[in-house]
């Protein structure tokens, strides 16, 4: 038995496209939004697990990696993701020297919340919980130290999702949650100024909204790949998101950096586009599971191939049952009935 802790890959710039966009806001003349679009094409993606052995052993599935999952049942129940201790060794205005432990849990966690009772208090908890909208800042964690990074998704449907992420995330954090365009809208000085901000936009704007349910996320985003029409979908993107943003800024009783941050946005927008062609073609000849009940019944009593990580989904060719994608949200921190062989 094993548990999904995290990913890894490597990311290289493989384009970056400059565009002027009209947008129109209400009435208003039509303004011109500089945008620059960078395409980063991750590689090498890698899941971190925790295995279930005397030894509590950690190690890294590549891709190649064959995974044989156990019959009757292939994957269990969400588990405690244990505690994360970072230590902040120096920062510059351009640099963060850190330390980093993660140490694992095999307890499931208390009634609604993501964490058992011994890690549910720890300076990682209390980051989590304050994220997901419990608990209060702790200025004496160091995860509320970190700059932040305040950003909007596109699915390639009507809907928008803005989001948080600590900046050592980086780009790790698009391959986490199936994802379209990213736009990045502030690096924030920490996580509780982009979280004011997140829940700001996320009330503020009828564009806006906690993220659509997985069976639509997954919907949007194929039909996007199917279109092959990268240009229209980020002028679309752009066009919703200057919208949203200009709606949510009007309202009373803004955050005070909201205003600035609409302004630096009709001047310049970067928008992200996280992929892997070769996988972006595996994908859309898949099955996709839209829930762990739908990823259980195809894996278990199978072998399967760790094909990476694209969009948000771990690809698998699965032995007599063809290539097939389950969300990345799915296997963490989810107790998995399997053994690596190779």
């Amino acid at each position: 038995m094993f548990v999904v802790r995290a990913l890894n890959a490597v990311f290289n710039v493989s384009e970056v496209v400059r565009d002027n966009i009209e947008c129109r806001v209400g009435l208003l003349p039509p303004r011109v939004v500089n945008v620059i679009m960078t395409t980063y094409r991750a590689r090498n993606t890698q899941l971190l697990i925790q295995l279930n052995d005397p030894y509590n052993s950690w190690c890294l599935i590549e891709e190649g990696t064959i995974i044989r999952f156990n019959d009757g049942k292939a994957l269990g129940p969400k588990l405690c993701p244990g505690a994360v201790h970072l230590d902040l060794i120096k920062r510059t205005d351009e640099t963060i020297t850190f330390h980093m432990l993660r140490e694992g849990c095999w307890e499931e966690p208390s009634p609604r919340t993501p964490f058992c009772p011994k890690h549910f208090n720890t300076r990682y908890g209390q980051y989590v919980r304050y994220v997901f909208g419990s608990g209060k800042p702790n200025p004496d964690n160091p995860f509320f130290h970190l700059p932040a990074l305040l950003y909007a998704v596109f699915y390639g449907g009507d809907r928008l999702k803005v989001g948080t992420t600590i900046i050592i995330k980086g780009l790790r954090r698009f391959l986490e949650q199936p994802v379209y365009l990213i736009a990045l809208l502030k690096l924030c000085r920490n996580i509780e100024d982009a979280r004011e901000l997140e829940v700001w936009f996320s009330k503020s704007s009828r564009l806006f909204s906690q993220a659509p349910s997985m069976k639509l996320r997954i919907g949007d985003i194929i039909r996007s790949l199917m279109r092959k029409d990268l240009t229209k979908d980020m002028c679309r993107f752009v066009r919703s998101l200057i919208l949203a943003v200009t709606e949510a800024t009007s309202r009373r009783g803004r955050p005070g950096s909201s205003k600035s941050l609409a302004d630096q946005l009709w001047k310049k927008l970067s928008v992200i586009n996280v992929t892997r062609p070769d996988l972006e073609k595996e994908l859309l000849r898949s099955r996709v599971a839209v829930d762990v009940n739908m990823a259980d019944k195809i894996l278990a009593g199978r072998a399967a191939e760790f094909l990476g990580i694209v969009r948000g989904f771990i690809l698998l060719r699965v032995n007599g049952a063809g290539n097939f994608a389950v969300p990345y949200e799915v296997f963490r921190d989810r107790l998995t009935y399997a053994r690596v062989t190779s």
